[in-house]
């Protein structure tokens, strides 16, 4: 399989990945996700197109993406505890679409048939989009 044919698989599996009752968002860049989040309220799950990376020859490539899992500021309502919960919920959220998709990697899903896992990091972050707060999850697939 070409590298272009397993970047639209990852795509149609991010596109069509959703979970519990969150905002999903499927986005190209930063100002497609801010214009977005503008109207999002609660926990959103804003996943990046993917990427394709590679030598030139196509020998080696990689396709890279980043989930972020997400929710608005607590305003003046952010106590150390609410906001302690709500990183865990989202935490919760983040760990979730992680072990699926590892498992539809490992399965042979349809979709991610022939896509095998590179790395996978999750990273907390304090402000993105305009004050938004929650996990970054990078992924990087072969």
């Amino acid at each position: 399989m070409t590298p272009f044919r397993k970047l639209q698989r990852v795509s149609d599996y991010l596109k069509n990945l959703s979970s519990d009752n969150h905002t999903h968002l499927f986005v190209t860049d930063q100002a497609h996700i801010v214009k977005s989040l503008a109207t999002a309220s609660g926990i959103v799950v804003a996943k990046a197109r993917p990427e394709l990376f590679t030598d030139g020859r196509f020998s080696s490539y990689s396709i890279s993406t980043v989930i972020f899992v997400i929710h608005p500021d607590l305003g003046s309502g952010r106590t150390e505890e609410n906001e302690n919960s709500m990183y865990d919920q989202m935490g919760e959220v983040a760990t979730r679409i992680v072990a699926d998709l590892k498992e539809n990697i490992d399965s042979g899903c349809s979709t991610l048939r022939g896509v095998s896992c590179g790395n996978i990091s999750m990273v907390p972050t304090a402000s993105v989009f305009g004050g938004w707060f929650g996990w970054i999850i990078e992924i990087t697939l072969e």
